[in-house]
C-alpha cells in the first residue's frame, strides 16, 4: 500500500484560514440576513449594511492575522522543540555507539589474548604453566570490563564469563600450589579442567563480541532514523 502523500505546512494554512474566513463570513451573512428580515430591516439603509460590512470584514481580517501569527509561532515552537529532542537523541546515541566500541576492542583484544594462552598450553602442555603467567593480567582486564554498564543482556554476559574466569583462576591457582609443593606434580588433569574453563571463556567472549557488534548496528539504525535527509 503506498502512504497518502503528507500536506506541506501552506497547504495546511491555507485550509485552515480558508476554513476560518468562509465560517466567519457565513455568520456575517447570517446575522445581516436576520437583520434584514427583522422587524427594523426596512429601516435599515446602504449606508448601515456598507458600515457593518466593513466592521465585521476589519474584525475578520484582525482576527485571521492573530490566527496566523499564533498558528506560525506555534508551528516555529514545536520544530525548534523537536529539532532539540532529535539533536540531544543522537548526541546521547553518539556517546552510546562511543561506549560500545571502547568496549569492543577491550573484549576483543582480552579474546585474542586467551586464545593465545589456549594455544600455548595445548602445543606444549609440558610447559603450560609457563603459558598461563599473564592469565591474572588478563583476568583482571576481563574485570575492569564487566564493571562498564551498557545494557542487561551485556551484564549478564559478561557475568557468565566472569564466572568461568574465576574457576580458571582457582583451578590455576591450585595447580601452582601443587606443583609448588612438588616439582614433579603431574597436572595433566587439572590442566585439561583449566583449557575447558579457557574454553568455555572463548566461546562467551565471542558471543560478547558479536553482542557488541549487533548493538552497535541497532544503534546505527536508530540514529538514521533520526537524521534528516530532507
Amino acid at each position: 500500500m503506498f502512504r497518502k502523500k503528507e500536506k506541506s505546512e501552506v497547504d495546511n494554512l491555507t485550509e485552515m484560514i480558508s476554513k476560518f474566513v468562509l465560517t466567519l463570513s457565513g455568520v456575517a451573512l447570517l446575522i445581516l440576513f436576520g437583520f434584514r428580515i427583522g422587524p427594523y430591516g426596512e429601516q435599515l439603509k446602504i449606508n448601515d449594511m456598507l458600515g457593518y460590512t466593513a466592521s465585521f470584514g476589519g474584525a475578520i481580517l484582525s482576527s485571521m492575522t492573530s490566527l496566523i501569527i499564533l498558528y506560525v509561532t506555534f508551528k516555529q515552537t514545536r520544530k525548534i522543540q523537536e529539532e532539540n529532542q532529535r539533536q540531544t537523541f543522537i548526541s546521547n546515541t553518539n556517546e552510546k555507539i562511543k561506549d560500545h566500541r571502547e568496549i569492543l576492542e577491550k573484549v576483543n583484544d582480552n579474546l585474542k589474548s586467551i586464545k593465545t594462552i589456549r594455544f600455548n598450553c595445548m602445543a606444549d602442555s609440558q610447559k603450560a604453566l609457563n603459558y598461563t603467567t599473564n592469565y591474572e593480567k588478563i583476568y583482571q582486564e576481563f574485570i575492569g570490563i564487566s564493571d562498564m554498564y551498557l545494557s542487561e543482556d551485556i551484564v549478564e554476559k559478561s557475568h557468565w564469563i566472569l564466572n568461568y574466569y574465576n574457576d580458571a583462576f582457582a583451578r590455576r591457582t591450585d595447580i601452582l600450589k601443587k606443583v609448588a609443593s612438588n616439582i614433579h606434580y603431574d597436572y595433566a588433569n587439572e590442566l585439561k579442567d583449566f583449557i575447558y574453563l579457557v574454553d568455555q571463556i572463548i566461546l562467551g567472549l565471542e558471543q560478547f563480541s558479536n553482542m557488541l557488534h549487533n548493538n552497535i548496528q541497532n544503534l546505527y539504525n536508530e540514529k538514521y532514523n533520526k537524521l534528516d535527509f530532507n
